[in-house]
């Protein structure tokens, strides 16, 4: 893939960041977790390398918390609260930014969770053609959602 200028910011505008390289994956997680931490019927997670993103301006707040057995850091902006990425301590070299946040987009490749997904999701990907591959939970190695982006 060719290396495209991607930026992103929060809801008001005070945080902007910059991302230097493409992503290593993207998907779409329904699970009740991601349901409730964004308020929405998924949250759709582009992963980066922590050193190709940049903060402009801005300033980010962190909330670090326990999820299942995983630590979480999650970084929002400071004045409203807008989630811009994740970061799990057992990976410190990668941030997973929320895809509405950048101004370019990615189509997941895959879909996990989806037996946690809201009813009339589900039924999208029964009427739907995706491409993407779609998981009743999760993969059983995380390394199969970088495969499948390397192929898509």
């Amino acid at each position: 893939m060719a290396i495209r200028s991607n930026h992103g910011q929060c809801h008001c505008g005070t945080c902007r960041f910059e991302v230097h390289d493409e992503p290593q994956t993207c998907y779409a997680c329904h699970c009740s977790s991601c349901q409730t931490s964004t308020g929405s019927i998924a949250s759709t997670n582009v992963w980066f390398k922590k050193s190709d993103i940049t903060l402009v301006t801005g300033t980010t707040e962190v909330a670090a918390y326990q999820h299942n057995s995983n630590l979480l850091k999650r970084y929002y902006c400071a004045n409203c609260a807008t989630t811009l990425w994740y970061q799990g301590i057992s990976n410190k070299d990668m941030f997973s930014i929320q895809d509405g946040t950048l101004s370019i987009q990615f189509e997941p490749v895959a879909h996990l969770w989806v037996s946690s997904a809201l009813p009339w999701v589900k039924q999208l990907f029964d009427d739907a053609n995706t491409h993407a591959t779609v998981f009743e939970t999760q993969p059983d190695n995380p390394e199969q959602l970088l495969e499948l982006w390397q192929t898509a």
